[in-house]
């Protein structure tokens, strides 16, 4: 039993938030998150019983006796089948004569009663989460698949009961309980699935130790990490995990940071670096202080994020669910309508099977599965290979994408530029001490990649920044700031950001910035008093990987294209090395009108950026994606958050995105073909209850089967491997 089987056939136009299941974390439909103080709250009784015998926050006695309860269960199931069996061959107790008759009337009689007797007992023990779910369902004025099955089987047990009771008619206590079996299991199943696509949370949960050594009066004293303060000082021995987020005040280790920062190397860390939980250390022993709380660590709120995300519904979970609202409706009137003609035409009893067929073979389990399990199997997937998936549409989008805009610095390049050089205006009455000086003062005001390289070139130079007051920073174009002594005002930024605020450039100055311009270079300039002073040319790097994936998304036949602020010579050397087109001179607000005006024309767009200075155009993408998120998953401009800098991880973001729709589109397919089918048979007759639900558990388990294939998603060489070229010819055929 799943979300979707639980659509109302009425709902309101506002409903408050919902619960959540504490088994799998689906919302409960009809039951508010206010009432969560009525504990426990389950979305089936599928999720019930494994709740239970799972031993998944319950305790072990109350574990082991739902284990026995089933175990009773299919005891008294087996009997039953055996006693029917004598039942339905009966004519074994009547050979012919007068006395074999009536012991065997006395037999039939006898069999009869304990099989009404052990059903009733398999009734109690399995029928009563079904029951369960059905009048909670009803209390919201809901009607879902449990109602419908708990009608059914009490309908099948009441019928066999009155005919035990006239001694006359037919029983079906064997249908019964092999229904109440079969339909468990399978529910069972299907929950247990569903937590199983929830082991990439529980894996990065679990990389938190649960005791931590704190110190107490200069004592090392054990205490659960649960209860650790900010401030307490902690001790992370070789091989442990680090317990919380924190300062490292004394030692120094390599700490293998992958899951948190998604860098596969160990940072080498000491006194003043911080400290993830969760963060492996290597050989040294190092000292800790708390610095945030254990449920707002870094590697919580990763887990937040995803769980949070898991709860998003999609485009094809939104068509799931209106299929399945109309669905369950419209059996409920073919189970009416074939219980009416199959009655008149061949009696009660085929009227009673027929229709308990039509509610087992229609209960929509495999199209409440078909969504969520394959995009929760996807996103841990995901998760494993340093992908923070934040938004379920979006990702569902990304295989519908097929034009995609890449930030240059930062995403393309290391966003780690360096000074090339620094050339001062001739005939100046400032030599180039100062001139270092004074940039490095206000580059230390803002976080541009090129003032940051300023800052390391005047460090590697020993020169200190000038004192400056008054500080201005204009987004995309340079910043602005006062000498306190005299009151000079010194900028620093592009040529335009000089020509605007009235600096003249000298002519030495003209023909570097000119000749730095062909070259394709990075500059800025710093000036006051009315002149420029000096230019600075950068180098920038790019990153390993990008021209393969670019090239990559180009076979494929995307849209691609780089957007830079950097200055028009600069974007056409980029162009010629990438031979990707680059939009070259955008501020911030350039950028985003340029994915806007993409989105406007009916373009899926995705851009893919650093999540920082890209924020904009991130969010007005199809599709965010941020780069290098390392332990700030927290950008809420971003649709995906890739943990590391590592290019690669875009196709293979691309590609699991692609796979999973085409095994959402396999499971949605399935599911209502079978559901079509199905319903024919059954109500022609065709199809027994008891096949019915052998059949509804094939169903759901070959749903579930199909999406956990994504788990072995292979996606570390997405680029390299044969299969991804020979794919990459194929659909630029297909296009």
């Amino acid at each position: 039993m799943t979300s979707s089987d639980t659509r109302s056939i009425a709902t309101s136009i506002k409903t408050p938030p919902l619960a959540e299941c504490v088994y799998c974390n689906l919302p409960v439909p009809g039951v508010p998150i206010v009432d969560t103080d009525k504990p426990p709250v389950y979305c089936c009784f599928g999720c019930r019983l494994a709740h239970r015998i799972t031993h998944a926050k319950g305790s072990e006695g109350e574990a082991t006796w739902q284990l026995t309860l089933i175990g009773v269960a299919i005891f008294l199931s087996m009997n039953v089948m055996v006693f029917n069996w004598v039942l339905y061959g009966q004519e074994v107790f009547n050979p012919g004569g007068a006395v074999e008759s009536a012991v065997a009337s006395t037999g039939v009689t006898i069999f009869r009663y304990l099989s009404m007797i052990l059903t009733a007992g398999v009734v109690a023990i399995l029928g009563w989460p079904i029951a369960q779910s059905g009048v909670s369902a009803l209390r919201f004025r809901q009607i879902n698949t449990d109602v419908l099955l708990a009608i059914g089987v009490l309908a099948a047990f009441v019928y066999s009961y009155v005919s035990v009771m006239r001694e006359g008619g037919s029983v079906y206590f064997d249908t019964v309980c092999m229904i109440l079996l079969l339909v468990t299991i399978g529910r069972s199943m299907e929950a247990r699935a569903r937590l199983t696509a929830g082991d990439a949370l529980r894996s990065l949960e679990k990389l938190v130790p649960d005791n931590a050594s704190v110190l107490n009066q200069g004592e090392w004293i054990e205490t659960p990490t649960d209860e650790l303060s900010v401030g307490d000082i902690v001790l992370v021995r070789p091989g442990m995990r680090c317990p919380a987020d924190g300062e490292i005040i004394d030692g120094r280790s390599s700490i293998d940071e992958q899951m948190i920062t998604g860098e596969s190397d160990p940072a080498t860390k000491g006194v003043g670096d911080v400290a993830y939980a969760g963060s492996l250390n290597g050989s040294g022993t190092i000292q800790v202080r708390v610095s945030v709380l254990a449920d707002r660590s870094t590697i919580q709120h990763i887990v937040d994020t995803l769980t949070e995300a898991r709860r998003g519904r999609g485009r094809h979970q939104r068509i799931a669910d209106k299929i399945a609202a109309i669905f369950v409706p419209v059996v409920v009137l073919i189970a009416i309508a074939t219980f009416v003609w199959a009655m008149r035409q061949f009696g009660w009893q085929a009227g009673l099977m027929r229709s308990l067929s039509v509610l087992l073979i229609a209960c929509p389990c495999a199209l409440g599965v078909a969504t969520p399990m394959a995009v929760w199997v996807a996103m841990g997937r995901a998760a494993k290979a340093g992908i923070v998936i934040r938004n379920v549409e979006a990702f569902e989008n990304i295989a519908r994408v097929r034009a995609i805009r890449f930030d240059k610095t930062g995403t393309l390049t290391t966003g780690k530029a360096r000074v090339e050089s620094l050339d001062v205006a001739m005939q100046s009455t400032v030599d180039r001490n100062e001139v270092l000086a004074n940039a490095a003062a206000l580059a230390q005001a803002t976080t541009h990649h090129l003032a940051s390289a300023v800052s390391d070139y005047a460090t590697l130079n020993s020169i200190s920044p000038m004192p400056v007051e008054n500080i201005q920073t204009i987004s995309g174009k340079g910043v602005e700031a006062q000498i306190p002594d005299g009151g000079l005002a010194v900028f620093l930024g592009s040529h335009s950001f000089m020509k605007e605020n009235g600096l003249t450039t000298p002519d030495s100055l003209n023909r570097k910035i000119v000749d730095a311009m062909a070259s394709g270079a990075s500059l800025i300039c710093v000036g006051w008093s009315g002149q420029v002073r000096g230019v600075f040319a950068f180098r920038e790097d790019l990153r390993v990987g990008a021209k393969s994936v670019l090239r990559h998304f180009s076979d494929l036949g995307y849209d691609l294209g780089i957007l830079t602020g950097d200055h028009v010579g600069h974007g056409k050397k980029m162009q010629a090395t990438l031979g990707v087109p680059v939009h070259a001179a955008l501020l911030p607000a350039d950028k985003t009108d340029h994915v806007q005006s993409m989105a406007q024309s009916g373009i899926l767009v995705a851009m893919v950026g650093d999540g920082i200075n890209d924020a904009p155009a991130l969010a007005a993408a199809t599709v965010g994606i941020a780069m290098g998120c390392g332990a700030d998953v927290s950008r809420e401009s971003a649709d995906a958050c890739l943990m590391s800098d590592d290019l690669a991880a875009i196709p293979q973001l691309f590609d699991l995105s692609k796979q999973t729709v085409r095994t959402i589109k396999q499971n949605l397919f399935w599911a209502f073909a079978y559901n079509v089918c199905g319903l024919g048979l059954a109500a022609t007759g065709k199809l027994g209850p008891i096949s019915a639900a052998i059949a509804m558990i094939v169903s759901s388990f070959l749903v579930v089967a199909n999406s956990m294939r994504l788990q072995r998603v292979q996606l570390n060489d997405s680029l390299n491997s044969a299969e991804s070229r020979s794919t990459v010819k194929q659909l630029a055929i297909a296009r």
